[in-house]
């Protein structure tokens, strides 16, 4: 889309479009003068106001004086004109920033802190760069115009509207240093605490009575039901180090409850929500910090030297709690955080290693923010190795560990028996959606319409609903009409409301037929167990290896389409859903065994340990044990076409 085209006369006066990225009060009383003496047609993400700001809208439109300004209704879940999904444009997009700026400024730094900075900088960019793919799409309707991208300023705009600018656009920032504040006050402050602990002490953690080597992993409330990053916690005999939860996250309260369920399972526990009072820096850390300031080089940006700053005091602060409870393997899952990258280097400096697990089937090869600094990372199959390898990752060692999420059998056959003295079954399976993501509440109403007016065609036929929030539903366009409809097909038997807990495969395995809103995990792991699975593609991942296969009978890109195989797989097509072919590629060993040999790994590791072993080589050796055991040849590493997507496209071209 460019600003010079246009359709219309060369004497019509072109058409000033101007997009807000955040309406602030400074920003809409700027626009709004402006627009005093200037046609202006000014559209703002209507998800993006701030409180007060709204407010003086409503007054505004309520005295007819803000007849210029209009909710954008921008979406990410949207194709472009080849019918791909737009996240695959967001996500070049993001890609050819960092990397440009990288082969500028960094050509001589080691490959890992090169991606460091790329996944700083996605954190910065990513809702930044949906916005900019957000509104081209939405401006290709509006063609005879001057589009004017109004930005909230931050010092990473450099790259959008500078040396790499987003062709087709003019450019204009916010006047909020909100940004650029946050960008500095966040290595600030915590040179600040950590100063603030080194001269008063570090903490007492009183979950930790004693301290000796340790397996640390960080807690989320999952972590106490059927999908658990600790899978493996009854394989292993903890008699020689501790189990330990540490709580970091905003949705883990470290309170009486959570501390005594996780004492309940075997696990000790320390409050990680301000690290920094946990440690024991040393004036060596602070000095190395502050020379961090200069290491980029004259030429540097100011956020880089900020980002050095910020990264080296993390691999202390990190390091030195590590250090103190004699961390020895670390479990994370802030996947998408650049943050990870210190932590895992501080760990090393404490003679641990970071491990890491598969835990979710992605459509597409995510941006660089998706980090895995991981020193052994556990997948589930080829498919997932070969994503890694696609997108690029730091994982020292990558091993295949089998699905870990199970079905819950008795779960299982509980409803099963529900279901039974139907014709046919469904189990139904939604995803979270929203306006800047690849699916939307738009189309999640769409689907659940569809499968209830299904429902309600076909007298003989019972189904399941997994919801993500059956709450939620009333939010969703239509959504009071479909509560009602689901109400009444629950209360004539005809359809069951499932917990969030149970796990997908145990809905699926009790039904003939799963349906899955959008190319969606659930469907897939499910089809690793050997249920039968269709997904809505109303994305559109046409780069998908799914799609390199045209025989597949699996994932449809129109409801109609999705409603034809339903049927067909009710009238007793066996192709329909039919995942056999790939199980081997998602599930490496095709059984339920994963914690077994996850478990046994972790022994393995801890004992090479206690034997005197330096992290490095017990690392290596039981990675090699693990193969030999599990006859995990270089065959299992070998690049193959699953992840490629120029082949997948030309596959499914033909």
């Amino acid at each position: 889309m460019g600003t010079g085209s246009s359709a219309t006369s060369s004497t019509e006066p072109r058409k000033t479009v101007v997009w807000i990225e955040r309406l602030t009060v400074p920003t809409l009383i700027g626009l709004w003068i402006e627009s005093r003496f200037l046609p202006r047609d000014i559209r703002y993400d209507e998800h993006r106001v701030t409180v007060a700001a709204g407010r003086i809208l409503d007054r505004l439109a309520g005295a007819g004086l803000a007849s210029c300004f209009h909710p954008a209704g921008l979406t990410l879940a949207a194709k472009d004109a080849a019918g791909l999904a737009l996240n695959y444009r967001r996500e070049e997009e993001l890609d050819r920033l960092c990397e440009s700026f990288c082969a500028r400024h960094l050509q001589n730094r080691p490959l890992r802190y090169r991606r460091a900075v790329k996944s700083y900088l996605c954190d910065a960019l990513m809702w930044k760069a949906t916005f900019i793919v957000m509104v081209e799409a939405a401006a290709a309707a509006i063609p005879a115009a001057d589009h004017v991208l109004h930005l909230a300023r931050h010092p990473a705009n450099d790259l959008v509207i500078g040396h790499d600018a987003w062709p087709g656009f003019h450019w204009r920032e916010s006047l909020s240093p909100r940004g650029i504040l946050r960008i500095a006050g966040a290595p600030s402050i915590l040179f600040a605490r950590m100063l603030l602990t080194f001269l008063r002490g570090p903490a007492v953690a009183p979950g930790l009575a004693r301290i000796r080597p340790a397996v640390w992993v960080e807690y989320y409330e999952a972590n106490l039901g059927s999908v658990s990053w600790t899978f493996w916690r009854s394989k292993v005999d903890a008699s020689s180090f501790d189990l330990v939860y540490y709580l970091d996250r905003r949705d883990s309260e470290c309170d009486s409850r959570t501390t005594s369920a996780i004492e309940a399972q075997g696990f000790r526990w320390v409050d990680g929500h301000t690290p920094w009072r946990l440690a024991r820096p040393t004036p060596h850390d602070f000095l190395d910090a502050l020379r961090a300031l200069r290491s980029a080089g004259p030429r540097a940006p100011l956020w880089l030297r900020l980002f050095d700053l910020e990264f080296v005091l993390l691999t202390r602060m990190w390091g030195a709690v590590f250090a103190r409870f004699q961390t020895r393997l670390l479990i994370q899952h802030q996947e998408f955080s650049w943050r990870q990258a210190p932590q895992a280097q501080g760990l090393e400096r404490a003679g641990g290693r970071m491990i890491g697990f598969h835990w979710s089937e992605f459509q597409f090869l995510t941006e660089p923010i998706h980090l895995n600094p991981e020193h052994l990372f556990f997948v589930w199959g080829r498919n997932h190795h070969r994503w890694l390898e696609g997108k690029g990752h730091d994982c020292l060692n990558i091993l295949p560990c089998g699905l870990w999420i199970l079905p819950q059998d008795s779960v299982t056959q509980s409803i099963r028996g529900r279901l039974a003295g139907m014709r046919f079954t469904l189990a139904l399976f939604d995803s979270s959606h929203d306006y800047n993501i690849f699916l939307s509440a738009g189309q999640l109403s769409e689907f659940l319409l569809a499968m209830l007016s299904l429902l309600e065609e076909q007298p003989l036929w019972k189904a399941v609903l997994k919801p993500k929030s059956l709450d939620g539903y009333a939010r969703l366009p239509r959504g009071q009409e479909i509560l009602t409809r689901i109400d009444l097909l629950s209360k004539g038997g005809r359809l069951l409301l499932l917990e969030p807990g149970v796990t997908p495969m145990t809905a699926a395995l009790a039904a003939d037929l799963s349906v899955c809103f959008g190319l969606n995990s659930a469907g897939v792991v499910s089809g690793a167990f050997g249920a039968r699975a269709v997904h809505w593609d109303c994305s559109g991942w046409g780069l998908h290896p799914l799609y390199a296969d045209p025989a597949q009978r699996l994932v449809y890109q129109t409801l109609p389409l999705l409603k034809e195989a339903i049927l067909a797989a009710a009238g007793g097509d066996k192709t329909i859903g039919d995942f056999s072919r790939w199980r081997a590629m998602i599930n490496h060993f095709d059984d339920r065994h994963a914690d077994r040999r996850v478990g046994r790994w972790i022994m393995s590791y801890m004992a090479k340990l206690e034997r005197g072993l330096p992290a490095e080589d017990a690392m290596r050796e039981a990675v090699a044990e693990y193969r030999a055991e599990h006859g995990i040849d270089d065959s299992f590493f070998r690049q193959g076409s699953w992840w490629n997507a120029k082949s997948a496209s030309e596959v499914a071209a033909r």
